[in-house]
């Protein structure tokens, strides 16, 4: 009669197949290019974002949004209860034209150029 190896049943999962299993860990988030840089935060074009559209947006959170037919990754500032939000060629407030994607929680930095 064998006996098991003494390591039965503590074998380690392993991470996914893919870095994208491990870097998204629920079914909310995606992994875009990043359509604009926003270079006071270290994103540049063509990296890789992971947003979470479930994510409430904090003072100083790094998002997506959409205004009209451009999208832009921009960092959200709240002052005096109103929002704003500054990217490298725009700044301004919040408006209702204005839709939210989702939180940055990732960057994956473009390796290839």
């Amino acid at each position: 009669m064998p006996f098991a190896p003494p390591t039965h049943g503590y074998e380690e999962n392993p991470i996914g197949e893919t870095v994208y299993d491990y870097l998204l860990p629920n079914n909310c988030s995606k992994a875009i290019y990043s359509p604009t840089s926003l270079e006071l935060c270290g994103i540049e074009k063509n990296d890789v974002i992971v947003i979470d559209p479930s994510l409430p947006i904090k003072n100083g959170s790094i998002a997506l949004i959409r205004l009209e037919d451009e999208t832009f990754v921009v960092k959200l500032v709240q002052n005096k209860g109103k929002w704003f939000a500054a990217s490298d060629t725009r700044k301004g407030s919040l408006s209702d034209d204005i839709t939210m994607l989702g939180v940055v929680t990732n960057v994956i930095k473009n390796q290839i150029d």
